[in-house]
């Protein structure tokens, strides 16, 4: 339950996200993205048993690198916008963190 409600909640905040920021800044390019902000990592090459565990990991993972970009790249004050987007979608996974030990 905790993963389903990630799925389904993540894309529309990232989607506002990035909405709010090509309205502050214009389109973003692909040329312009900085892709080692968040390396993508294969998660799922594990044993059926450890599956809780590793959901786990890779939402506080993707959660530490958030709050680490947030503090690194989003400390202008004028656009709040974005960095309140950013916050739910830390409460978010802070949420399904807390959700996943319960299981």
């Amino acid at each position: 339950i905790a993963l389903d409600r990630l799925a389904n909640q993540l894309p529309d905040l990232t989607d506002s996200w990035v909405e709010a920021a090509q309205g502050l800044h214009g389109r973003v390019r692909a040329a312009d993205l900085q892709t080692n902000i968040l390396p993508l990592k294969d998660y799922f090459t594990i044993s059926p048993r450890s599956e809780g565990e590793q959901a786990a990991r890779m939402v506080s993972s993707f959660e530490r690198r958030l709050r680490t970009a947030r503090t690194d790249v989003f400390q202008d004050p004028g656009e709040s916008e974005l960095a309140n987007i950013l916050d739910e979608i830390l409460a978010l996974l802070s949420r399904t963190r807390y959700l996943l030990t319960l299981q």
